[in-house]
């Protein structure tokens, strides 16, 4: 089973959202439900653009080469390295390719097929949390295959509630490889970066609105 990982935020970076939220309110008249929804909206953004997007190809040597022979194709075998794979999958592994490199390139075991998915399972989660639409969620889609955009959201779950006194917000990822597909580092200032995103779309708001 995936072993559930929670990421905890510095003190001052929640005081920070909080304090985002608080504006919101105060200075746009909006509820706090509506605050929450917000950065909500924003920490799913920085939690996508701290996440990976794996190449097009897995690396991989070519480890022995087989001449035809008799009715026996030219066949190559090939050690392919994962960057990213699920708990207890073998990395790197062996494969025995019939050709050579053009058809090793051409192969499932090389060619990756889900590129993005771990990104895409953000946008899927935060539209699961009725913080945005799946359509038109920019999180970076650079490099996202078109499968990986619909398939994400077998990974994602959220769950919100943006009325009344209690109002929260949760996102969920269940993708059993999330944690190597993080940036190092980036995960950690989400929130940071999700705050000053917020107060920066305030003072858009703010701006539009005429105010001073």
């Amino acid at each position: 089973m995936p072993v559930e990982i929670t990421v905890k935020w510095p003190k001052h970076d929640v005081d920070a959202i909080n304090a985002a939220m608080k504006r919101s309110a105060a200075e746009l008249g909006i509820s706090m439900g509506g605050a929450m929804r917000m950065a909500g909206y924003h920490l799913s953004r920085t939690l996508g653009t701290s996440t990976k997007v794996a190449d097009k190809k897995r690396p991989y040597k070519v480890v022995q080469e087989r001449k035809a022979r008799g009715g026996r194709p030219k066949q190559i075998l090939i050690e392919v390295k994962r960057e990213w794979s699920s708990p207890g999958a073998k990395n790197p592994y062996l494969v025995l390719i019939d050709g050579g490199k053009r058809e090793a390139n051409k192969s499932s075991f090389v060619r990756i097929g889900m590129s993005g998915l771990a990104k895409s399972s953000w946008k899927w989660a935060s539209q699961k949390a009725k913080t945005s639409s799946a359509i038109g969620w920019g999180s970076g889609k650079k490099g996202v295959a078109r499968s990986a955009k619909s398939w994400g959201q077998q990974y994602s779950g959220g769950a919100s509630r943006f009325r009344g006194d209690d109002v929260f917000y949760r996102v969920e990822n269940r993708l059993p490889y999330i944690e190597d597909a993080m940036i190092p580092g980036r995960v950690d200032t989400a929130l940071q970066r999700a705050a000053g995103a917020m107060e920066h779309h305030i003072d858009i708001k703010l701006k539009g609105m005429g105010a001073k």
